[in-house]
């Protein structure tokens, strides 16, 4: 039966790609947790293999940074899509300031 109210036009996939941008985000982030985990198993089996902690959170922010930029990519102006955004932005961007809180006093890096 044919579809009379149906548009003729092609739809796009927008969710689809929102979908990958925000995957993509959360995998970064995932990323630069890892960097820090591996430092804790390398400190806790492998004493010394242990890379600085100055190399340990470079490397975690430059995939934090990337994600963060993709999460904001990812945003729109949908309630629900800001919301679920909000998730991987967050927490690359506490992977951001992870560094500078273990830098302050009490700290494993200070």
């Amino acid at each position: 039966m044919p579809r009379l109210h149906r548009s003729l036009r092609a739809t796009r996939a927008n969710a689809r790609r929102r979908h990958r941008t925000w995957m993509l985000s959360m995998c970064l982030a995932s990323l630069a947790w890892g960097c820090y985990w591996l430092d804790v198993v390398l400190m806790r089996f492998l004493p010394d293999l242990v890379p600085s902690f100055a190399l340990v959170s470079t490397l975690a922010s430059a995939f934090a940074l990337a994600g963060t930029l993709v999460a904001l990519f990812t945003l729109r102006g949908n309630p629900l899509w800001i919301l679920l955004a909000g998730v991987p932005l967050l927490a690359n961007l506490s992977l951001l300031i992870w560094p500078w809180l273990m830098a302050q006093p009490g700290g494993p890096a200070g």
